[in-house]
């Protein structure tokens, strides 16, 4: 899933964003403009489009459950995994989009984006065993219950 899903988005949505649309939307190749870009896409692109679109493609490729359930459990696990993205991108994107010339931040972004996706591989392994064990939790106090 991580790999689809990286090539996919990294390849294909970051380089309409990076390239074709974030000069369009934030004129300028100066400080402001990079500020503006780095923001957007660390405070808007992904928390309410990389992620959403990440945990709907997990749950329905591998966990078979719903989009409620997706959507549930990004918004249990949302700010741990932005933390690690915005730990990665934030310092990432001050290069991207200060240094990196716009016909080359595709191809500069796809190999961060190798190394960001193993950490949010291993993340993703956490939230999964973390949620099994409260579900056994659960399941273990419902029995004493009973």
């Amino acid at each position: 899933v991580f790999t689809a899903f990286g090539a996919i988005y990294s390849g294909t949505m970051n380089h309409f964003l990076y390239t074709k649309y974030y000069p369009i939307w934030f004129r300028g190749n100066n400080v402001g403009s990079a500020i503006r870009m780095n923001f957007t896409d660390n405070f808007i692109n992904t928390p309410f489009l990389f992620f959403p679109t990440l945990y709907l493609l997990k749950e329905k490729i591998i966990g078979g459950g719903s989009v409620w359930d997706a959507f549930a459990k990004y918004r249990a696990e949302w700010y741990e995994g932005c933390k690690t993205a915005w730990g990665i991108w934030i310092p990432m994107h001050v290069i991207t989009f200060g240094v990196v010339p716009t016909s080359l931040r595709t191809p500069f972004t796809t190999v961060i984006s190798f190394f960001y996706y193993c950490s949010v591989s291993l993340q993703q392994a956490r939230f999964d065993e973390r949620r099994k064990l409260l579900e056994a939790d659960v399941e273990n106090e419902l029995k004493k219950q009973n």
